[in-house]
Order: C-alpha cells, then sequence, then structure tokens
C-alpha cells in the first residue's frame, strides 16, 4: 500500500477486513480518511492513521499503520510504502469494574453495558444502563436498598462537594425515573457522566462488594484456626 503525492488509488485499492469491533462482525472496510502526505513527510511520521468504515453497520474505525522504512528515505521520491502486515485497531478503551466478580450475574450484565456506553461517550445511553442496573439492585437487596442507595449518594455529594443541580440530575437517573426510559432520563454531559460513574462504582461496592469481601475474609480466618488446631 502505497501513500503517494498525486493520488490516494493505492488506499483505496487495497483490501482491508477484520472483525468491526462495534457490530462484531468480520466485514470488509472502506477507507473514508488518509493522511496527508506533504504532512507526513515534513514531520517524518513513523506511523499514520487511516480511518475506515464498517460495510455492516457503517461505523467508522481509524487503524495505526507503520511506514515500511524510515520516511525521510522516501521524501524525494514521493511514494511511502505502508506496511499493511502491521496495524493496530484504535477503539475506546473498555472500561471495567474489578470487583464484578462479587456482583450477582444480572447486575453484573447491566453494568457491563452501561460501562461499554461510557467507553464510547454515549452518556444518555450510559445513564439509561445505570437506572437499569440500580433496578437490577432493587431486585436483588429488597425494600432496604433504595434507603441505602440514598445513603451512598449523600456521602458522594459530600465527598465531591457536588452541587444541588447536579444532585438532583444525578437523583433522577438513580432513583426518581421510570424504568431506564430515555424520555424519562435527563441528559448527562461528560462531567455529570463521570460523577454517575463513581456513584454507580460506590454504590455496588457498598452493598454487594464490600460484604462479600467481608465474608472472604472471615472464611480465610476459619480456615487458618482449623490448619493451625490441626498442626498443634
Amino acid at each position: 500500500m502505497i501513500l503517494s503525492t498525486k493520488s490516494y488509488q493505492s488506499l483505496l485499492d487495497e483490501p482491508i477486513s477484520f472483525e468491526c469491533p462495534y457490530c462484531n462482525k468480520a466485514s470488509g472496510m472502506e477507507l473514508i480518511s488518509a493522511p496527508i502526505h506533504q504532512r507526513v513527510t515534513r514531520f517524518e511520521l513513523q506511523y499514520v492513521i487511516l480511518g475506515y468504515m464498517c460495510s455492516s453497520c457503517r461505523e467508522q474505525t481509524p487503524l495505526l499503520f507503520k511506514f515500511g522504512e524510515n520516511v525521510h528515505v522516501y521524501k524525494d521520491s514521493g511514494d511511502l510504502p505502508i506496511r499493511t502486515s502491521y496495524y493496530d485497531i484504535m477503539t475506546p478503551q473498555q472500561l471495567k469494574f474489578e470487583h464484578d466478580k462479587y456482583l450477582p450475574e444480572i447486575i453484573k450484565t447491566d453494568l457491563d453495558e452501561a460501562l461499554s456506553c461510557y467507553s464510547v461517550g454515549a452518556f444518555n445511553g450510559f445513564a439509561a444502563m445505570c437506572r437499569r442496573t440500580i433496578q437490577s439492585c432493587l431486585t436483588e437487596l429488597g425494600a432496604k436498598g433504595k434507603d441505602r442507595i440514598k445513603s451512598q449518594m449523600s456521602d458522594l455529594k459530600e465527598i465531591y462537594n457536588i452541587d444541588n443541580d447536579t444532585v438532583s440530575i444525578l437523583e433522577q437517573v438513580i432513583i426518581d425515573s421510570h424504568d431506564g426510559a430515555h424520555p424519562h432520563l435527563p441528559k448527562l454531559d461528560n462531567t455529570r457522566a463521570e460523577l454517575l460513574l463513581e456513584l454507580i462504582k460506590d454504590i455496588l461496592y457498598q452493598l454487594f462488594v464490600r460484604k462479600a469481601k467481608l465474608k472472604e475474609a472471615s472464611k480465610s480466618r476459619l480456615v487458618a484456626i482449623e490448619k493451625k488446631k490441626k498442626d498443634s
């Protein structure tokens, strides 16, 4: 594959296919953006990013390619060979909840989808899935669950010194909304989405992880005591 001063035809003629990170289908990719040759040679870049569109779902994915040799070698010839055998699919890093092994499966599933939304900047989808995650928590915890969640929200307000408007929006998402449906949820910007992320992580830790870890520690202690008795 060649990046030329004259045309992008070589780039267009080179087929690229891989599993799309959005629809998870093995699809052909169509080139939709390419670097400017003069800029690449001027700064002697060793890597270059090309934008491709999935033929199945039409989502866009940037690919990072490496040049075949140092760019300055090809500066005068006008042709820059790109190594098609080397590329890296540049996708948003998927967030993970490090303690998810302690969560009931239904809550873990909802939380994973919420974090997927957050990872790609889909903050309103993130809010909807956070609401659904909380509903699953309430199903697990029963009547007292809502009071415990409200308590965690009060703690978060004090820790982060959150203004009343933001608290109100978070309460609408977590407590007051109807079944996680989009029409009833307030829209979030990235700042409020970040606070919601910290809130949902804190709620899940306090409601499920902390208790499970205490049980683990107690079990380990009993095992150690029994081992000591046998060894004595």
